[in-house]
């Protein structure tokens, strides 16, 4: 990965920032990065859908984790896991397919 080492400025309202920090909140990103890819690609969606696959996985961990430990009832786990299933999927298939909006 490159270094980044040069800090850019820019000028917004109080109405602006909030907005700014709010978006890259919701596309799982810091604010820089944020900047960043929709300065140089205009896309914010593949980073979020890559975040939230990777935050996927680490809840099915701990489904399983949880699964074996007793500590969901099994019809609970099979149904929890059928969601996780379907919902890493999704994002996988619209990862692969490069969409350009966010689902």
């Amino acid at each position: 990965m490159r270094e980044r080492t040069v800090h850019l400025a820019l000028r917004a309202t109080p109405e602006e920032a909030a907005l700014i920090r709010h978006l890259a909140d919701a596309a799982l990103l810091s604010v820089s990065a944020f900047l960043r890819i929709t300065a140089l690609r205009g896309d914010v969606c593949l980073p979020r859908l890559q975040s939230l696959q990777a935050e996927l996985r680490r809840q099915g961990g701990l489904l399983k984790h949880l699964t074996t430990q007793g500590a969901v009832p099994p019809a609970a786990a099979a149904q929890a896991r059928a969601d996780w299933r379907a919902a890493v999927q999704r994002i996988a298939e619209v990862t692969r397919a490069g969409q350009g909006h966010c689902p």
